[in-house]
C-alpha cells in the first residue's frame, strides 16, 4: 500500500505519531478515504495495471473494504467504476460503467464452471469470453476479509444459474458464432434442468429470443420462425421401424439436416430427441406454404427425384412405408397429419374423401405425377 500512495506524491503518517484529526486538516494532511483511494487507483490504472497479472488482489480486497465504510463512496462511485482497474477471470482489466460485470459468490457454481470450461463444453467459446467474470482471485481475497458482497456496490451483478442460462441464450441468438451453437445450447439445456425448468418452457424461452441452431451444411438457423431443419438419422427414433432412407451419396440441398454434433455430445441421444421435437424438428422435412391455400415441400421432392434417378428401390420402399406412417400421424410440425396438406385452401385431413374432385396441393401432385412407387416387376411406377 505505501508504494501505491507515495505514486501519488505522499507518504503515511509514522506509527508512532498521533495527531488529532482536527490538527491533520489544519496541517493539510489527507486522510485516507474514498476521494485519495480513488486518486491512488486512478493512478494505478493509467501508469501500472495492464492486465489482471499486475494486480495486487490482496491489497485491492482491502482498498474496497475500506471503501465500502467511506460515508463519501457514492460521490465517487461513478468515477470508481469508471476506472479500468477490475480483474475478470479471462486475464484482461475493464471497468464496470460499460458492460455488466459478473461475480460468482456461490462456491458449487464457481467449481461447475470451471468444470464446464476443462471439460470443453465452454473452453474457448464466444459466450465464455462474453461473459464478464470477476478474477477468482479477487472473491478470494475478499472472502478472506469476510467482505462478501461489496462488489455489489461498483455496479458488479451476481451470477446464478438463472442469468448465466439467460446468458447462454442470447449468445445462442446473436454472438455465438455456428460453429459454437451445438455446445452452447448443451450448456444451456443442462442449466434449465438443473433449474427444472420444464422443458416446454425453455423451448419457449429459445423460440422467443431467436436461438439458432447448426445445420450439418454450418448454417446458422433461427427458431423464430419455421426452422426448415430436419432430424439426422442419428436422432431418428430407435424404437420405430423406420431404416434411413436418405440418398447415400449424399443429400441434395434442399434437404437441410441437423448438424450431427448435437448428438454427438451425450451418449444417450434422447433427450435431444424430446428437446428439439418440440422445437418442431423432425425426421420428415418441413411442409411450407406456397400461394393461397397451397402447400409444398422442396426437400421431401428433391429426396424423391434423388432416389428414382439412382433407381434405389430399397430406399424407396422405406420412404414409401416411412410417408404412410405420417399420413395421419399428428406430430408438432403437422398437428393433422400430413393427410391434412392435400387439398387447397383446407386443412381438413378428411377434405380429399369427401371431395376427390377438389385441387390437389403441389405437395399431392407431387406423389401422385413422379414414378416413384416400387413394383414386383422391380419397376418404379406412378402411384
Amino acid at each position: 500500500m505505501a508504494a501505491h500512495v507515495s505514486a501519488v506524491g505522499l507518504s503515511f503518517l509514522h506509527p508512532a505519531i498521533s495527531v488529532s484529526p482536527a490538527l491533520a486538516k489544519e496541517l493539510g494532511m489527507r486522510r485516507l478515504d474514498a476521494e485519495l483511494l480513488s486518486i491512488v487507483l486512478s493512478n494505478l490504472a493509467e501508469s501500472r495495471w495492464r492486465s489482471a497479472a499486475d494486480v495486487d488482489f490482496a491489497w485491492l480486497a482491502w482498498l474496497l473494504s475500506e471503501l465500502r465504510r467511506d460515508p463519501q463512496l457514492g460521490k465517487r462511485l461513478p468515477e470508481l467504476c469508471s476506472l479500468r482497474v477490475w480483474p475478470l477471470a479471462d486475464g484482461s482489466l475493464c471497468r464496470t460503467d460499460e458492460a455488466e460485470v459478473y461475480e460468482v459468490e456461490d462456491a458449487r457454481l464457481r467449481a461447475e464452471l470451471a468444470a464446464e470450461v476443462k471439460s470443453g463444453l465452454l473452453c474457448g467459446t464466444e459466450a465464455a469470453r462474453s461473459l464478464r467474470l470477476v478474477h477468482p482471485a479477487l472473491l478470494q481475497a475478499l472472502a478472506a476479509r469476510h467482505t462478501s458482497g461489496v462488489l455489489s456496490r461498483f455496479r458488479v451483478a451476481r451470477l446464478d444459474r438463472v442469468l448465466l442460462r439467460q446468458h447462454a441464450v442470447r449468445s445462442l441468438a446473436s454472438t455465438a458464432p455456428p460453429c459454437e451453437l451445438p455446445r452452447l445450447l448443451a450448456f444451456a439445456r443442462k442449466l434449465a434442468a438443473h433449474e427444472r425448468l420444464p422443458l416446454a418452457a425453455f423451448v419457449q424461452q429459445l423460440r422467443q429470443a431467436g436461438a439458432r441452431l447448426l445445420s450439418a451444411s454450418g448454417e446458422a438457423l433461427s427458431l423464430g420462425g419455421e426452422v426448415g431443419l430436419c432430424l439426422g438419422p442419428e436422432l431418428w427414433p430407435q424404437d420405430q421401424d423406420q431404416p434411413c432412407f436418405l440418398p447415400a451419396a449424399g443429400l441434395p440441398s434442399e434437404w437441410p439436416l441437423l448438424s450431427p454434433e448435437y448428438a454427438a455430445l451425450d451418449r444417450d441421444p434422447s433427450g435431444w430427441r424430446q428437446l428439439l421435437t418440440l422445437c418442431n424438428l423432425d425426421w420428415l422435412p418441413p411442409v411450407l406454404p406456397c400461394g393461397e391455400g397451397d402447400w409444398h415441400s422442396p426437400a421431401l421432392e428433391a429426396v424423391l427425384a434423388v432416389l428414382v434417378e439412382q433407381h434405389d428401390v430399397p430406399r424407396l420402399a422405406t420412404f414409401a412405408n416411412a410417408l404412410g406412417s405420417r399420413w395421419n400421424q399428428q406430430s408438432a410440425r403437422l398437428p393433422k397429419g400430413l393427410r391434412a396438406r392435400c387439398v387447397v385452401g383446407s386443412e381438413d385431413p378428411l377434405a380429399l374423401a369427401v371431395n376427390p374432385d377438389a385441387d390437389a396441393t403441389r405437395l399431392l401432385l407431387a406423389l401422385r405425377d413422379a414414378r416413384w412407387v416400387p413394383g414386383t416387376d422391380k419397376a418404379l411406377h406412378r402411384p
